[in-house]
């Protein structure tokens, strides 16, 4: 319902919500129409993973694209030319999230294998291995500097670690949650988790 003193935000959106909900004999139905500023065509297909893929992230800056998979590898990608840069492997089981830290020296990932594995994203060396968790580990964050990297797991905990420091342990571990981590993301004074 669009209050009075609403802001013209609101009201945009009640508008359009508004042009979409159409009330029918069973009951309010949502029609779609396609919007002019979403690309509405595929442009280029990136191919390389045997399996399912769980998850695809660009880069800070946009111009490359990580991927996970079933396969057990993470892809970086060009995804202007369609170029497979570099695989990365280690994880024993599926990669189930991967992110890439602000100045792109660094990738974070993590697997149903129960590690979050912190690679080069030049040499494609693993540099650390993290473990913690007692179920698989389902997301990874960063804080914006990269000194500390969050992970979020099936088994109801989120753990925080210091990448300053050469502790292969938890500096602290998040146990409030009442079901699975399955997503996460760090500001610069929280860790939000869903």
């Amino acid at each position: 319902k669009l209050m009075e003193g609403d802001s013209p935000d609101n009201k945009t959106r009640y508008n359009l919500l508004k042009e979409q909900v159409k009330f029918t004999a069973q009951g309010p139905t949502i029609q779609t129409t396609a919007r002019k500023d979403v690309p509405q065509q595929l442009i280029r297909s990136l191919t390389g993973h045997v399996g399912t893929i769980t998850t695809v992230r660009f880069n800070s800056d946009g111009n490359y694209c990580l991927s996970a998979g079933q396969d057990r590898t993470i892809k970086l990608w060009n995804p202007t030319k369609g170029a497979c840069i570099k695989t990365y492997t280690g994880h024993s089981a599926e990669v189930l999230d991967v992110v890439c830290t602000k100045d792109n020296s660094q990738i974070f990932s993590c697997s149903s294998d129960k590690y979050v594995f912190c690679y080069d994203v030049s040499s494609g060396q693993i540099l650390r291995r993290f473990r913690g968790h007692t179920d698989r580990v389902n997301c990874v964050g960063i804080s914006e500097d990269a000194s500390i990297v969050a992970s979020g797991s099936f088994d109801k905990n989120v753990h925080i670690w210091d990448m300053k420091s050469k502790q292969h342990t938890p500096i602290q571990t998040l146990g409030d949650a009442k079901d699975s981590i399955s997503s996460l993301i760090i500001t610069s004074h929280e860790v939000i988790t869903g």
